[in-house]
């Protein structure tokens, strides 16, 4: 077999790929509904943008936030149930 290093650098390259993957996703995923709400949007050279286009805009502006804050909160868990498994804490 490929041994504890082998096993390692295969989970890593599995990883690597699905996160490519899903961050790819999440890339056509946004370019997609984007392009559907320009088009139930209308012309794009109206007066004042719709509230569909609004509410969009606020959840694209918010997300990188609340990604981030997902990540922080799931990591810090995991630290400390590692650190508390470990008898550290």
């Amino acid at each position: 077999g490929f041994g504890r290093p082998g096993l390692g650098v295969m989970l890593i390259v599995a990883m690597s790929l699905g996160l490519a993957l899903v961050l790819m996703g999440v890339g056509l995923g946004t370019i997609y509904l984007r392009g559907l709400l320009d088009r139930r949007a209308g012309d794009e050279k109206e007066a004042r943008p719709s509230a569909l286009r609004k509410a969009f805009a606020k959840v694209i502006a918010i997300l990188p936030t609340a990604a981030g804050t997902g990540l922080v909160l799931i990591g810090s868990y995991l630290v400390f149930n590692a650190l508390t498994q470990l008898g550290v804490l």
